[in-house]
This record gives C-alpha cells, structure tokens and sequence, in this order.
C-alpha cells in the first residue's frame, strides 16, 4: 500500500499536536493504474464498496482493519484497487481524504461469494 501525501499530512498534524480525523473506511475501485503517493482519489471508485470497517483489531504495535462485502453486495465488478480513506482535520466528519491506495490483479466479485479485504499496518522502529 502507498501512503498518500494526503494522509502522510495528517499523520504530520498528528504528531504537531494537531486533532486529526481517523481512518474510518475502505473503498474499492476497478483502477488498474499504479498506485503513487501523489494520488488523491482512487481510479474508478465503486461506491456502493464505501462503508465503514467490520472489524478493528489492534496488538502491541499493528493495528488491522476488515471490510466486508456480503454475497449481495458489489457483484458484476472487477475490483483491481482500494482506498483507506481518513476524516481530514478540524473537520465536521464529512470531508475526507485518501489515506492510502492499493492496486492488485483483478478480483471478479460474484454473488456466489463474500469479500474481506484486510489492512494490517505495523508501527516499529526497524531501519
């Protein structure tokens, strides 16, 4: 996954003090272009994809985020990204901003199945 200059900017007001928005969502796209830190919306987002995570899990220094869709949720796609998106600071929850971008191969969504996507980023102090 790449970090947006976007979300990398959050990260800095975070750490200036400054309340910032939360990651609060994962959204997929059918994008194949690569993902740079420049990118500030996915290529080709899927809207209906846009919901909050199923799960938040956090250990010593990870945290993983789940998102979830159902067998009757996003059929007939051809999902190649995701976005993690973040509230921005200082805002009232309803602006938000890419937090980070992921392209992968193709993943053809049907019916017959569900879809868990999970991000897992570790914190550590390793050079």
């Amino acid at each position: 996954m790449v970090f947006t200059n976007a979300g990398l900017k959050e990260v800095k007001k975070w750490l200036a003090g400054h309340t910032i928005g939360q990651v609060h969502e994962i959204v997929l796209g059918e994008s194949g272009t690569a993902d740079l830190e420049t990118d500030t919306a996915l290529g080709s987002i899927v809207g209906t994809t846009s919901k909050a995570f199923s799960s938040v899990t956090e250990t010593d220094y990870t945290v993983g985020y789940e998102h979830l869709l159902s067998t009757g949720e996003g059929n007939g796609f051809d999902f190649r990204e995701l976005g993690f998106m973040c509230y921005t600071a200082g805002t009232s929850l309803t602006d938000t901003v890419l937090f980070g971008r992921h392209t992968y191969p193709v993943i053809n969504k049907t019916e017959s199945e569900e879809m868990q996507t999970t991000i897992t980023i570790k914190v550590d102090n390793e050079v």
